[in-house]
């Protein structure tokens, strides 16, 4: 859900402090004993804001959407510090928290903090890592964090390629199956491992070239 602030400013109330932050990046604004938030450096003098004085009517929109593009910015860094993030998931993100316009803002600002290549190519790497999975698993999780095409297939298939190919996941994923349900008897078992290396997202014909591999019949 949208975060929405504790209480409405109290814009009758005299402006009481425009407090430059400690490495000046920005500056902060209190009003009415607490702080209303941040505003870059230039904000204070462009909506001519007076200490001792009331926000004038006329610049109270532009002062809102301007500390929500502060805010934005400043919870997109904190998501990021955290751990990775798509532009696309960290837009999302942003959008819920802050609407759309401040996280477009925060977006354009934090670019040159994310890089959707590297992104997808470290979170391909890790879910080969958690265990064997295919193409079609790999595309999905990726295209589902707003990877583009591009960068997704370009990382499914470097990370397949490190992790010694499709076919070899999908044989490990069906040998630690065989390890815990046993050499399939029959054709049944046989459609059971064949769903299971599907649900790890495995091709048909990865999964028919690995049963034939391992001498299991279809």
């Amino acid at each position: 859900m949208r975060r929405q602030p504790a209480q409405p400013p109290e814009w009758h109330l005299p402006l009481e402090r425009l407090e430059p932050l400690a490495d000046g990046g920005g500056i902060r604004i209190r009003i009415g004993g607490r702080t209303l938030g941040t505003v870059d450096p230039g904000v204070p003098a462009v909506l001519a804001l007076d200490v001792g004085l009331p926000v004038p009517p006329q610049v109270r929109p532009a002062l809102e959407r301007a500390l929500a593009e502060w805010a934005a910015c400043d919870d997109g860094l904190r998501l990021l510090a955290r751990r990775p993030y798509s532009s696309a998931q960290l837009e999302r993100a942003l959008r819920l928290r802050h609407g759309a316009d401040a996280a477009a803002v925060a977006l354009a600002r934090l670019r040159v903090y994310l890089d959707d290549g590297a992104f997808a190519r470290s979170w391909a790497a890790s879910r080969l890592r958690a265990g064997p999975r295919g193409a079609t698993a790999l595309t999905a999780g990726l295209r589902q964090a707003g990877v583009g095409h591009v960068d997704t297939a370009a990382a499914v298939d470097a990370a397949l390629a490190e992790a010694g190919g499709e076919l070899a996941l999908c044989q490990t994923a069906a040998r630690r199956w065989v390890a815990r349900h046993g050499r399939p008897a029959d054709r049944r078992a046989a459609a059971r491992l064949w769903a299971h290396l599907a649900r790890r997202g495995f091709g048909g014909e990865v999964i028919s070239r690995t049963l034939a591999s391992e001498g299991v019949g279809e």
